[in-house]
């Protein structure tokens, strides 16, 4: 079965100063502009350009929740596309604005103008990717590259965060390419996970994915939209060691890593050990699981006034006292798998996952389910049970900044692995469902069992 694709590119840069997102050091609004943000927007449909679905890819650090539920309904509103047949995707930029209310003002200050920008520049582009929908085949490819490391290390019998050249990381890029019947490559995307915190310093830019963006449309060209889908990162960062600790970069260095993971997708790219991937009718499935906490204190645990120099954790108390009865069933993780065929799907969880959930995913399904986290919003990190014995900044720290009210239970690895199992079996179960069979003549409808 065929399918169509439009895509479109439309700029989201701030038109004036405000507050970045991901770094508790910047304290003023941005300075300068390092290089331009974009959204980028692929719009698929069936054979008879009916039933789109959107798969929406920017240069911000996420789709803030509370943001994803506001632009659901406008989709729906203008476009009639329902808010199952779409994934929200995000670079995890650290230098771009703020995209939720619901975090700490450490992680970066919301700004109400450059949130009504951001709607209107996605509007737009997803009505200009619907325009110019033509009908594609499907093809991966996979290569490696090597610029991120673990971030997670033992010092002293406590985990701190350092550069740990031994710890899990995940070195593949895969790339699936959409060419048109004329042969021509109308849209890349490109997966590899590693934190875009090349540099902390108070600049827009779009990090070293757009750099390797812009390389990438550039050297391809004939109108090619590249996206870049950020894999399980959440422990992962660009790895730019001096002794045994990291440094932040300049834009030089985002530039050098950048232009090295560029190259690594170029030479992949011609080396023309496509696989064709055969595509059935795409299909889309959700799946909500709440995540439950290690232990949910009473709220007059969350005393402000018992933190009078501590500013993050007086915020910090505050916001839960505001919120505790929100925490009581634990906090939602969506989980929403698009479907292409057998050989391709893309999964999406509104967290930072870890890089763990990436490679047992890809190991357990032979590579052909693609994890997408920062996608339709964030909640915050997602350990493991074992990182969460070990403690650090994934596991403990962080909850500060995200506004959580204590570390998950270590239960919550197990319950996502079953979750994401049935979200997949359901899947395959209705794809199932809906063949044919043929024999001398006669149609036979498949039914699960």
């Amino acid at each position: 079965m065929s399918i169509r694709l439009g895509t479109s590119k439309q700029e989201i840069t701030p038109f004036q100063p405000v507050y970045l997102a991901g770094f508790s050091h910047r304290k003023e609004p941005f300075t300068e502009i390092k290089s331009k943000l974009y959204v980028r927007v692929f719009c698929f449909l069936d054979e008879t350009n009916k039933n789109p679905s959107l798969l929406i890819t920017a240069d911000l650090i996420w789709w803030g929740s509370d943001l994803v539920s506001k632009l659901e309904k406008k989709i729906i509103e203008q476009f009639s596309i329902p808010a199952e047949s779409i994934i929200f995707h995000a670079t995890h930029n650290h230098s771009g604005p703020q995209t939720s209310k619901l975090f700490t003002s450490y992680l970066g200050r919301y700004s109400d103008s450059y949130i009504a920008f951001l709607e209107k520049q996605l509007l737009s582009a997803i009505e200009a990717a619907k325009q110019n929908a033509e009908e594609v085949t499907v093809q991966r490819a996979s290569s490696t590259a090597d610029i991120g490391v673990n971030r997670r290390k033992a010092v002293n019998g406590k985990i701190i965060m350092a550069p740990n050249t031994d710890g899990l990381v995940d070195n593949e890029v895969i790339l699936v390419r959409f060419e048109t019947l004329q042969q021509k490559t109308k849209a890349l995307l490109i997966h590899y996970a590693c934190h875009p915190t090349t540099t902390g310093n108070n600049y827009v830019s779009s990090e070293f994915p757009g750099t390797v963006l812009e390389e990438v449309e550039k050297r391809i060209g004939n109108g090619c939209i590249a996206g870049y889908l950020q894999g399980c990162c959440g422990d992962i960062r660009p790895a730019l060691i001096k002794g045994n600790a990291f440094y932040r970069g300049e834009e030089e260095d985002v530039e050098r890593l950048g232009k090295r993971l560029a190259s690594n997708v170029l030479n992949c790219f011609n080396e023309n050990h496509w696989k064709e991937v055969a595509t059935s009718k795409l299909q889309t499935s959700t799946k909500v699981l709440h995540l439950n906490f290690e232990h949910l204190p009473s709220r007059e645990f969350y005393d402000p006034s018992a933190f009078p120099e501590d500013l993050l954790m007086k915020e910090w108390c505050t916001i839960m006292n505001e919120r505790f009865s929100a925490f009581e069933a634990g906090v939602p993780l969506k989980l929403r798998l698009m479907t292409f065929g057998e050989e391709l799907s893309f999964l999406s969880m509104n967290a930072e996952m870890v890089t763990q959930y990436g490679l047992k995913l890809k190991e357990k399904y032979g590579g052909r389910i693609i994890p997408l986290p920062y996608s339709n919003g964030m909640i915050g990190y997602v350990p493991t049970a074992g990182q969460l014995s070990e403690g650090g900044y994934e596991a403990n720290d962080s909850i500060y900044y995200f506004a959580l009210p204590s570390p998950f239970s270590s239960s919550i690895e197990n319950s996502i692995n079953n979750a994401i199992d049935k979200l997949i079996r359901k899947e395959e179960r209705e794809e199932y469902d809906g063949l044919s069979i043929h024999v001398q003549g006669r149609s036979f409808k498949c039914k699960s069992i």
